[in-house]
């Protein structure tokens, strides 16, 4: 268990390196269709509700 800890910990990227990571992943299709038909209908829902 140790041994995974520190090999993970040395591969560690620190904060900046996290927020890459996370904005990178985020603009992948199985994570970024279900966003884009989210904020699509949100916005409908407000145009129609105005």
């Amino acid at each position: 268990a140790f041994q995974l800890y520190s090999q993970w910990g040395e591969k560690r990227q620190g904060v900046v390196g996290l927020v890459k990571e996370y904005l990178l992943n985020s603009i992948k299709p199985t994570v970024a269709y279900p966003y884009a038909v989210l904020v699509l209908l949100v916005f409908i829902y407000y145009q129609l509700a105005a």
